[in-house]
């Protein structure tokens, strides 16, 4: 699935402003291990790094910026338009 998003400020200047977004595979794989554990919706805890008790990354976490990743697009209009 895609999401688009059309930013009417930006289109006003003479081109149409849209942008495409999908979860990322990191984020979806989180997310199918969160639905398999049966726990009831997303905590900040998911998105975290977890440590043991001498300092290692357990589970690396997310970061909001990985959650949503650009899908480039392009628009062509034909000719006979």
């Amino acid at each position: 699935s895609v999401c688009l998003v059309y930013d009417p400020i930006r289109t006003t200047s003479g081109s149409v402003c849209l942008k495409a977004y999908r979860l990322t595979d990191n984020f979806m794989a989180k997310y199918r291990g969160h639905l398999e554990s049966n726990a009831s919706g997303f905590t900040e805890h998911e998105f975290k790094t977890t440590y043991d008790c001498s300092g290692k990354a357990v589970d690396e976490g997310i970061t909001m910026d990985e959650v949503f990743e650009e899908v480039p697009i392009r628009i062509h209009n034909s000719a006979l338009v």
